[in-house]
């Protein structure tokens, strides 16, 4: 598949990778039983904190940024990815269903 050149070094597979966990995150609370007290379960959190990670890691892609520069300079902090993220205009494409 040829990348368009807009997308940096972003590819379809990341987004959608980033996108998997926000859905597993929404299936397992859905599974929560109605009235349990807990709004959200740490699992559920967990799964969502780490879509934004990657979501946040897709822009940084999506600008330039190389994955192995990611892992070297941000590792899983998200500080770098999201001062990148708030200096970007427009959006990379939204994933396909």
């Amino acid at each position: 598949m040829m990348v368009p050149f807009h997308w940096g070094n972003l590819l379809p597979a990341h987004i959608e990778h980033a996108y998997k966990f926000l859905a597993a995150a929404e299936r397992l609370e859905n599974l929560a039983p109605n009235g349990s007290g807990d709004a959200f379960s740490k699992p559920s959190l967990f799964l969502a904190a780490h879509s934004l990670e990657l979501t946040l890691k897709c822009l940084s892609l999506w600008t330039g940024k190389c994955e192995c520069e990611l892992q070297n300079e941000d590792g899983h902090k998200l500080s770098g990815p999201y001062n990148r993220a708030k200096s970007v205009s427009g959006a990379p494409p939204a994933p396909s269903a």
